[in-house]
C-alpha cells in the first residue's frame, strides 16, 4: 500500500516537468536527441521508486544500429 503510493507520487512528480520538458524540446525540433534522454530519465525514476531491479543479459548480441 505505501509503495503504491510513493510510486503514484514519484510519477506524478516525474511526469509532470518531462512530459513538459519534451514538448518544450518538441516545439523546436520532434526528432531532437534531447528528447530520449528526458524519457529514459523519467522511466529510470518510476521503476525506481518501484523497487525493481533491472537486468540485461546478452547486449554482444544487440545490434548498435
Amino acid at each position: 500500500m505505501l509503495r503504491t503510493l510513493w510510486v503514484t507520487l514519484v510519477a506524478v512528480c516525474v511526469t509532470i516537468p518531462a512530459s513538459l520538458t519534451v514538448m518544450a524540446i518538441a516545439l523546436f525540433s520532434s526528432t531532437s536527441p534531447l528528447i530520449d534522454p528526458v524519457i529514459r530519465i523519467w522511466a529510470r525514476a518510476i521503476v525506481r521508486a518501484a523497487g525493481i531491479r533491472l537486468e540485461t543479459e546478452n547486449l554482444d548480441r544487440i545490434d548498435p544500429h
